[in-house]
């Protein structure tokens, strides 16, 4: 029979889900033969939860089961867990290559893109590709982070807050004859 939604609306069902599904641990996700009602899938922890039920929930029944029913839908949603939150581009995190970028940029005065892509190719500590060191200085750019070639004092302020700040000047030693 099962328990809870599962049990109300037990005499109604019509179908039956069989398959690699996972059988999520709430009250009426299998019948008593252990047959499942509710199936999850996710892809990874990260990922969005898909659910698919062979319960019929557009039962009038429901309607006399405002408890189960509710109580069916926060298991649901509390399996799926909590939603990160968004953040709006600017407010992103940096990425691991964004800070190594802005460290190599710190590290001494660049010209313009051609020399500091130039110079990024010739160093024999940072291994960036070209067309991604484009692509990351126009996204520091976007965020302010970056004129032209030159860091802003928030990137300046951002870099010597993290990890990455020792290497600012392990580097300044280095580039200065």
């Amino acid at each position: 029979m099962g328990r809870g939604l599962a049990k109300v609306l037990a005499d109604e069902v019509t179908h039956r889900l069989d398959g690699q599904m996972q059988t999520p641990a709430l009250p009426g996700a299998t019948w008593s033969d252990l047959s499942v009602c509710v199936g999850t899938y996710r892809l990874h922890p990260a990922a969005g939860l898909f659910a698919i039920t062979c319960l019929p929930l557009w039962s009038l029944a429901v309607l006399d089961a405002p408890e189960e029913t509710q109580r069916w839908f926060a298991s649901l949603v509390e399996l799926a867990g909590e939603a990160k939150p968004v953040f709006p581009p600017a407010q992103m995190p940096l990425s691991a290559d964004q800070y190594g970028l802005l460290v190599f940029l710190l590290s001494r005065s660049f010209e313009g893109e051609e020399q500091t892509i130039a110079a990024l190719q010739a160093s024999s500590i940072f291994r960036i590709a070209p067309e991604r060191a484009r692509a990351l200085l126009t996204d520091l750019r976007a965020r302010g982070l970056v004129m032209g070639v030159m860091p802003t004092t928030e990137a300046t302020e951002l870099v010597m807050k993290s990890p990455y700040a020792l290497y600012v000047s392990a580097l300044r030693e280095v580039a200065t004859p």
